[in-house]
């Protein structure tokens, strides 16, 4: 029998990569507002959470190949179950690709990786054309991901909160507290 629940490495691997997602993406699209000084230390920052989140994406497709999901409810319509399904395809392809672009982009200039603690040499010969190209399919990319992102965040609030169906409780940490639905209307009668 197929579990009801995420395993609790599931969970703390999605819970994990969206907080680096959104903190990613919260400096990529903020940095173009900061000093200069400020601009350099956050995009080290959201350099170093790229290659996190790859490597944890990694983990995760491997994780997820290996471990059964648990079934979606029987009262979820099969084109629902299609769309979630090509929503999540469509969410573990971008959570590899929008970093790797990203870092596509930065080792075309030719230049070794500052991380702080240690650098990564240059991986590439500089190639500023590339590296302009990367930048852009990065861009694009990253707000084609966010959009997914919204999706799926819509679709379990729609499914926990409205629909009833608790799809979001799924992927909680054991001892979250209980969200129920929203109350349902009583439907008024002539």
């Amino acid at each position: 029998m197929q579990a009801l629940s995420y395993t609790a490495t599931a969970k703390a691997l999605h819970w994990l990569m969206a907080g680096l997602i959104f903190t990613g993406a919260a400096i990529g699209l903020s940095h173009a507002y900061m000093s200069t000084g400020a601009m350099l230390f956050w995009l080290n920052v959201h350099y170093a959470i790229g290659l996190c989140v790859i490597a944890l994406s990694i983990l995760r497709l491997a994780w997820r190949a290996t471990h059964a999901v648990p079934p979606l409810p029987a009262t979820i319509a099969a084109l629902l179950r299609h769309l979630a399904h090509g929503t999540h395809l469509v969410l573990y392809g971008l959570m590899v690709v929008v970093p790797m672009s990203g870092a596509l982009s930065y080792f075309a200039r030719g230049k070794a990786m500052d991380l702080g603690l240690f650098q990564i040499p240059p991986l590439l010969a500089r190639n500023p054309h590339l590296a302009s190209t990367m930048l852009q399919v990065h861009g694009w990319l990253a707000y084609g991901f966010i959009a997914a992102i919204g999706a799926h965040i819509g679709a379990a609030l729609l499914h926990q909160f409205v629909l009833g169906d608790e799809i979001l409780s799924r992927m909680l940490p054991k001892g979250f507290i209980r969200l129920p639905p929203l109350p349902r209307r009583a439907k008024a009668t002539d």
